[in-house]
């Protein structure tokens, strides 16, 4: 049985999305039985594309600090 692709809200590594690389955060995705294969392009508020960084800025502190 072929399975179809979803909409989902998944964490997976950015690598230039919004303008984020090396953190891991969640973001509506079209996801196959191969993980995912394209990002959902949102429109963001100022302030969301601010929390979405300082988000990105707060995950990639933490993998410093635990190396």
């Amino acid at each position: 049985c072929r399975t179809l692709p979803t909409i989902a809200s998944v964490s997976s590594v950015l690598h230039g999305e919004n303008g984020v690389s090396g953190a891991a955060l969640s973001l509506p995705s079209v996801v196959g039985p191969g993980g995912v294969r394209q990002r959902i392009r949102e429109s963001w508020s100022p302030e969301e594309r601010r929390a979405f960084h300082e988000a990105a800025d707060a995950v990639r502190a933490l993998l410093r600090e635990i190396g």
